[in-house]
């Protein structure tokens, strides 16, 4: 039979205004829905001896629900239907042509404060990057990312330095090692100004083509 959760302990000091209030029966399963009242992310309440919870935030839309938003995604037409394939290798690694993708992840790294992750997250957003989150866990912690799609895509003062490293190796290097360097220009001033856990660079390894 189930441990009813009760109220074992309440009082305080008898000075000043601080209230304790210890409770018993909480079971394993919903420590982290507990955990996330006191984050501000449930209500709670105590329903015949059982813990009842409800989201304080309407949750993040299901992804498959945006699908017809543009201009983030090509709204599909039936008559020009296309049969495509997965194709696994388009280029060798090493002879790949374009930019990359960067994910900024653990912004502020080990050096969190609420100020520092503000001036960070700015940043990134005047480089060009956008900002990706999950969906809250019961304990209301979610996992973010931060996303440029390539180089090209760089806005600011990181688009500045992909121009001008561009414009300085144009002319004596070839495509590939023009595209190494503008990477390395990228990581470079990433390092340099934003204060971060981890930086990931990810090239394309699988597509779907049309023949």
């Amino acid at each position: 039979m189930p441990t009813r959760v009760r109220v074992v302990d309440w009082g305080g000091p008898r000075q000043g205004d601080e209230t304790r209030v210890t409770l018993s029966g909480i079971p394993q399963e919903k420590r982290a829905q507990f955990e996330g009242m006191i984050q501000g992310h449930f209500w709670m309440m105590v329903e015949n001896g059982n813990l009842v919870f409800s989201p304080a935030a309407e949750p993040l839309p299901d992804p498959v629900k945006d699908a017809e938003m543009l201009p983030f995604w090509r709204q599909h037409d039936q008559s020009q239907e296309v049969q495509g394939r997965l194709q696994e290798t388009i280029l060798d690694p090493e002879e790949r042509r374009g930019s990359p993708s960067f994910m900024v992840k653990n912004l502020c790294g080990y050096h969190y404060t609420a100020e520092g992750y503000r001036m960070n997250a700015k940043l990134l957003e005047s480089y060009g990057f956008v900002c990706m989150r999950s969906q809250r866990e019961a304990d209301g912690k979610f996992w973010e990312a931060w996303y440029l799609p390539g180089a090209w895509a760089a806005r600011g003062p990181l688009e500045v330095v992909v121009l001008r490293r561009k414009a300085e190796s144009i002319q004596e290097r070839g495509s590939l090692a023009r595209q190494q360097e503008e990477t390395s220009a990228v990581i470079s001033f990433l390092c340099s100004n934003v204060s971060f856990g981890s930086l990931d660079v990810t090239v394309q390894r699988a597509a779907a083509t049309v023949d």
